[in-house]
């Protein structure tokens, strides 16, 4: 594992604010499933395709972008450019989850959180972990995750949802370690899971374990249009969150959460990904 920088605190915070391009006070925070990006399973994209990705990834504009399903740094470099580092999980897979993060923010990269993968064969997927300075608590980790898809709500009773439970505890594990640390923490990405239907089962497990846990945003995911055989389809309801606990709550702008919905033509003609991107915004960060 490699760290991008390892720095005496002082110097972290002092070259976290004061390079630009990055706004010495606001972090726009982003997860986006890219749909099996570089990898060759479907959909096979093109150059046309990566370019409409590319368009979309500069409205985003976000600064650290949470990412799943991307198989390698160069496909990443088609969609993002250079104006971004890249960190992916070392998961022996297709899949792995990993961030964006914009030139000038100054970061460290933690261990992968390997115990999401709790059989221990790499079927599951690592979450990503990173931490960077924080006005707020000196230190915000970050960890990204893409936890295990076919238990989307309580109504569901299968296989999946017996993978998945022990996912919850282990990212509860994490969870409460951060916080009896006193670190502030953002989890961010893909749970396939409804977490803010009424008494999500999975919400309501991670909330014993950490009452203060808070779910950014709302719940309205109408907008998102993907791409449906020779037609589109629209969600009606996010299974990607992020959650934050009560250290970075106050730095958290509840008004800035948006998704980024892809135009209809856009998703009909081209390849783009079957997950709108979501966004918030750190404050005084």
């Amino acid at each position: 594992m490699t760290l991008s920088s390892v720095l005496p605190l002082a110097a972290l915070l002092a070259a976290f604010f004061f390079t630009q391009p990055v706004s010495a006070t606001n972090i726009k925070l982003a997860s986006w499933n890219m749909e099996w990006l570089g990898s060759g399973n479907k959909p096979q994209r093109g150059e046309l395709d990566y370019q409409k990705l590319r368009e979309y990834a500069l409205k985003l504009d976000a600064d650290i972008v949470a990412l799943q399903e991307v198989s390698s740094i160069s496909s990443l470099r088609l969609v993002f450019g250079q104006d971004y580092r890249f960190e992916l999980s070392e998961r022996n897979h297709d899949q792995k989850t990993g961030f964006a993060i914009r030139n000038g923010i100054e970061y460290r990269r933690m261990p992968d959180y390997a115990e999401l993968d709790w059989r221990g064969n790499q079927m599951l997927r690592y979450g990503t972990d990173i931490s960077i300075a924080s006005n707020k608590s000196g230190a915000l980790r970050i960890l990204n995750v893409h936890l295990k898809s076919g238990c989307f709500s309580n109504s569901h009773s299968n296989k999946s949802c017996k993978t998945l439970k022990p996912q919850v505890a282990q990212l509860a594990n994490w969870m409460l370690l951060r916080d009896r640390n006193k670190e502030a923490f953002i989890v961010i990405g893909d749970f396939n899971r409804r977490l803010k239907e009424k008494n999500d089962y999975v919400m309501s497990a991670l909330k014993a374990a950490l009452p203060s846990l808070h779910s950014v945003g709302h719940n309205n995911a109408s907008g998102c249009l993907v791409k449906k055989g020779e037609g589109v389809k629209a969600y009606r309801s996010f299974i990607d969150h992020i959650l934050v606990n009560e250290a970075i709550l106050p730095n958290v702008d509840e008004e800035s959460f948006i998704h980024h919905a892809f135009a209809k033509n856009d998703v009909i003609e081209r390849e783009l990904t079957d997950h709108c991107p979501i966004r918030v915004t750190l404050k005084n960060q």
